[in-house]
């Protein structure tokens, strides 16, 4: 048989895909679809995305890159990680942030809601 002939590239990548350990996966389900957001402006869709993956601008990511941070939270918390600022941290609690992302965000994203997982 010709090897062309059974080249599936859309099978193949889901094969492959199904069988690799990827911690944000949830994120890809299908490859011919946008993701949720993509009409995003630069800024704004580089931020969604930090938050949907749990990479960020925090004290945990920060400490990889630079172990002079501290990588705990304000709240003692051992790691400040996006998801932690996102759904725990009494230390932002006060300015609830998930309001501030959803408002911030609101009306901006295409594709089916919601285009901030809850599970972020």
């Amino acid at each position: 048989q010709n090897a062309l002939h059974d080249f599936q590239p859309e099978s193949d990548w889901r094969d492959t895909w199904n069988d690799t350990q990827v911690t944000n996966s949830h994120l890809v389900n299908d490859l011919n679809i946008k993701p949720s957001g993509h009409k995003l402006d630069r800024r704004k869709w580089t931020q969604l995305n930090r938050i949907r993956t749990n990479h960020g601008r925090c004290n945990y990511t920060l400490n990889k890159w630079n172990p002079v941070i501290d990588p705990m939270c304000d709240c003692d918390e051992p790691k400040q990680t996006i998801h932690h600022i996102h759904k725990n941290s009494s230390t932002y609690a006060a300015t609830d942030i998930q309001s501030v992302i959803k408002k911030k965000f609101s009306g901006k994203a295409s594709g089916a809601p919601p285009y901030i997982p809850a599970n972020i």
